[in-house]
């Protein structure tokens, strides 16, 4: 069996993934066609083979001419691919591969897309209309959520036939159940961080969708009413890096405690960065079902999240979360878990469990397999 997938050869979702299949399947081959040049010192260990676009920064840099550099350059790496596999997996629905349906289908049968929210939930109508003969061409569809398939669904008018429920486990939460055994001190100096400090996690990437600036002038009106070894950490190594200064400058304007940490972190790392936040902040404009939330949830965080999100699967399994209606809540709310602290982490201590249960790789890769008989 020859898969092809097309995504981003540096998520660790993809990464792990090919990582889990190829354990249980011998002989299988994952090559990936990047849409990024590799930096994540996992992705050649992960896949047989590479094929990343150039890093291009001044076309990636301006919208709308970043969109067809992509889709030329799509087009010219799936022409230089002679092999021939027996599945393509698009893991996000790439509107620069519209242009390259046919070299697709050239290179495998079997098309499958794994839709990752943000294309159907951020994109304008323009683009959306651009998708329609990807969402067409797909053999079958999967999601994290029912709700986003539900209304990938009406949107696209594709059968519910053709779709399933497919989720990533999370590799980092080995790591994080391994090192429970630590201590709050010790894990955030193994994070890099001060042993004294208050962390709060703000979003886990450097795209719009985080809603840095809203989060940040929330805290900005509470900052005097945090702990005075408050920390706020921005995970900054995915997304777009042009933000990066946008959200340091904000953040010095109104004299925020701040760090940043803008490389990939190995999973043993990133376990004791997820369990240092005492607190985390994930109020993003759409979503699934996010990863680095639920290491957060897993680790012992007291996570803040959005009410328009779906999560409705983590009411159901009794997870312990809270939520606000609009971002500009976040920092009142970030006050009104810190004054009752002993109690609300008290009421986290059964995460663990659950999150395990219904994110780890374990529970999750067989669904995937079966998606390449």
């Amino acid at each position: 069996m020859r898969i092809l997938f097309l995504g981003n050869a540096n998520n660790p979702l993809l990464i792990n993934l090919a990582i889990e299949l190829r354990k249980l399947r011998s002989g299988l081959t994952i090559d990936i066609l990047s849409e990024s040049p590799v930096t994540h010192s996992e992705s050649r260990n992960a896949f047989t083979a590479v094929y990343a676009l150039p890093a291009g920064k001044f076309f990636r840099g301006i919208p709308g001419l970043k969109t067809v550099w992509m889709a030329l350059q799509f087009k010219k790496a799936l022409k230089r691919i002679e092999k021939k596999y027996d599945v393509v997996h698009m893991f996000f629905m790439h509107v620069g591969y519209t242009r390259s349906m046919r070299l697709i289908h050239e290179v495998a049968p079997k098309f499958i897309v794994s839709i990752f929210g943000s294309e159907l939930y951020r994109s304008p109508e323009l683009i959306l209309k651009e998708l329609e003969p990807l969402a067409s061409m797909a053999d079958h569809v999967t999601a994290a959520n029912q709700q986003t398939l539900t209304d990938f669904c009406k949107r696209f008018k594709v059968g519910e036939s053709k779709t399933s429920i497919r989720r990533f486990g999370l590799k980092p939460l080995d790591a994080i159940v391994e090192q429970k055994s630590h201590s709050l001190s010790e894990h955030k100096v193994a994070a890099g961080l001060p042993a004294n400090s208050f962390v709060i996690a703000c979003g886990y990437n450097a795209s719009a969708g985080q809603q840095h600036e809203s989060i940040i002038e929330s805290l900005g009106r509470v900052k005097n009413r945090l702990p005075s070894n408050y920390l706020l950490v921005f995970p900054l190594a995915m997304g777009d890096s042009s933000r990066v200064q946008l959200i340091r400058t904000r953040l010095t304007a109104l004299g925020l405690n701040y760090h940043f940490i803008e490389k990939y972190l190995p999973d043993e790392q990133l376990a004791h960065f997820r369990a240092a936040s005492d607190l985390m902040i994930q109020v993003q404009t759409s979503d699934q079902l996010a990863g680095a939330m639920q290491e957060h949830i897993c680790a012992g965080s007291l996570v803040i999240t959005g009410d328009w999100l779906p999560y409705g699967v983590f009411d159901e399994l009794g997870i312990q979360y809270w939520k606000v209606n609009i971002p500009e809540q976040v920092g009142e709310k970030v006050i009104e878990l810190i004054g009752d602290l002993s109690h609300n982490r008290s009421r986290v201590k059964g995460n663990m469990e659950k999150i395990v249960k219904l994110s780890g790789w374990q529970s999750n890769v067989k669904s995937w397999l079966e998606l390449y008989p």
